[in-house]
């Protein structure tokens, strides 16, 4: 019985994999390592860090990002930055505010994942169960600076806002 299990479980990772997924990003794993499983529950980009105004700005592919009064102690310079899909808000007026193109919409049951691109990168929203959206449609987004993570060589960087 294993091996059958086995078998048919192999057969359908092939498949699976092989789908062509029409532009969007292929979001099927089934084995993790560590380091893939942190990159699949945060949504991770390279970029620059910048001052605009006296305000830490970063800049990735094909976005820019304004961090608000969010204090790093660093210079300007390359960095990660880390948002988690949950720390993100499908909303004008909010935070820092940014456009994202949908892709497709995976329904898990108790809520549901947007898959976007934000500039030239991919980008995951976790939303509501209720929720639509339609491939194609353009979601303003709302990130709380404070809920950013930044990351410079490897270790996370400690925040702090202005009060």
């Amino acid at each position: 019985m294993k091996t059958t299990v086995f078998s048919l479980f192999s057969i359908l990772w092939v498949v699976i994999t092989s789908l062509p997924l029409a532009g969007a990003q292929k979001q099927i794993t089934f084995w993790t390592t560590e380091v893939e499983k942190d990159r699949l529950e945060m949504n991770l980009y390279k970029g620059r860090l910048t001052s605009k105004d006296g305000r830490l700005c970063f800049q990735g592919s094909g976005f820019s990002l304004d961090l608000g009064g969010l204090q790093l102690g660093l210079e300007e310079g390359e960095v990660q930055l880390g948002i988690r899909p949950e720390d993100i808000e499908i909303e004008e007026g909010g935070f820092t505010v940014v456009k994202a193109k949908v892709d497709m919409l995976s329904n898990i049951g108790s809520e549901k994942y947007i898959h976007a691109h934000l500039g030239q990168e991919g980008l995951t929203v976790r939303v509501p169960k209720e929720a639509t959206f339609q491939p194609g449609q353009i979601l303003p987004l709302s990130i709380d600076p404070n809920r950013v993570h930044i990351f410079q060589g490897g270790r996370r960087m400690p925040t702090t806002s202005d009060p």
